[in-house]
């Protein structure tokens, strides 16, 4: 599971001492980082930050929800940013084997609306905590036989100390809308 995590959030000018301060505080667990202009990237293990001056993005494969919520605490702490995020995003994405032809597969279950055809993907919307998100699912590309899942969901007006909260109960209606999609392509 690959997840990505995208607020807004007024960060201000990336000057070279907010970067060096940054990048000293996660060097250990962020040892790769680049500086760009107006932009800053971190990259550890299996995690990476990319800061600008008006949003954060966090994308991880793990579910350390705690140490995800720990990280973005010490970016608000060392640059006094606000603890409210109004608007946060919050995309995750799986690669399921489902030992199959997928392409035929998804148009014969899904029905195809032009004729050279050759897989169909399905979106839908759904409410989370009365935000509308959404859901999709399409033949992976690169591999005729798994299946590409992503949700995306709208939060507002979450605290930075609820990330973790807000990243188990996304996390968990993930997992179960997984399972109710592959109960039904079956």
């Amino acid at each position: 599971m690959n997840i990505r995590l995208n607020f807004d959030i007024n960060i201000g000018e990336l000057n070279e001492v907010k970067k060096q301060k940054i990048q000293q505080i996660f060097k250990l667990d962020f040892p790769g980082a680049i500086s760009l202009p107006n932009q800053l990237v971190l990259t550890g293990n299996e995690e990476q930050i990319i800061l600008t001056p008006i949003q954060m993005q966090y994308t991880f494969n793990h579910e350390y929800f705690d140490k995800i919520q720990a990280n973005i605490v010490k970016v608000q702490e060392l640059l006094m940013l606000e603890q409210v995020i109004n608007n946060m995003t919050i995309v995750i994405s799986s690669l399921k084997d489902l030992n199959d032809n997928i392409r035929e597969y998804t148009k014969s279950k899904f029905g195809s609306l032009i004729s050279d055809s050759v897989g169909i993907g399905k979106r839908e919307f759904f409410l989370y905590n009365q935000n509308l998100s959404e859901i999709k699912i399409e033949p992976f590309i690169n591999d005729n036989k798994k299946i590409y899942i992503e949700a995306m969901y709208n939060i507002n007006s979450k605290l930075i100390s609820q990330i973790t909260d807000v990243l188990n109960g996304v996390s968990g209606d993930y997992n179960k809308k997984e399972e109710e999609i592959f109960k039904k392509l079956k």
